[in-house]
């Protein structure tokens, strides 16, 4: 942790400040009040594989483990859905999570000494992948693409 604060202040060596500016920038942009409606979150809950997620039954052990799905992801949207039950901040999580995974890759790439220039190029491609913006408002797919870049980090 002290590796990376002081990282993040050496502006000789350091583009991190244009990268989290321009997160910013696209946090803005994607959150408009034109890019996205109120239907596109309860969507959600009835398209796609949603109702698989959302309505994953916690009730004992042998109906967990007889679902086709896992119960990490329906335990971390269950945990959710008791701060916001109808997902219109789900897209917003999804980005966050997602941006934190690539500051993460940006400070392991920058601890191996790797080049900066080339750190931020990334880290900048990233932030502009085509990924983010097709399925944010999807469960699984941004999450994924994190828990990815997070494991290449560490």
């Amino acid at each position: 942790m002290n590796y990376m604060m002081t990282t993040i202040f050496d502006s000789k060596k350091n583009y991190f400040f244009f990268l989290l500016f321009f997160q910013v920038l696209v946090f803005f942009y994607i959150f408009g009040p034109f890019n996205f409606g109120p239907t596109t979150y309860r969507n959600l809950i009835n398209n796609y594989d949603g109702p698989s997620y959302y309505n994953f039954s916690f009730d004992n052990l042998k109906i967990v483990l007889s679902q086709h799905r896992t119960f990490g992801f329906p335990l971390f949207m269950k945990l959710y859905r008791m701060i916001d039950n109808d997902l219109f901040f789900w897209p917003h999580i999804n980005f966050l999570i997602y941006i934190s995974a690539i500051n993460l890759l940006y400070f392991s790439l920058l601890r191996f000494n790797f080049n900066k220039i080339f750190i931020f190029l990334l880290c900048f491609g990233l932030v502009l992948s085509f990924s983010l913006y097709q399925y944010l408002n999807q469960y699984t797919e941004v999450i994924s693409i994190s828990f990815l870049l997070a494991s290449i980090s560490l």
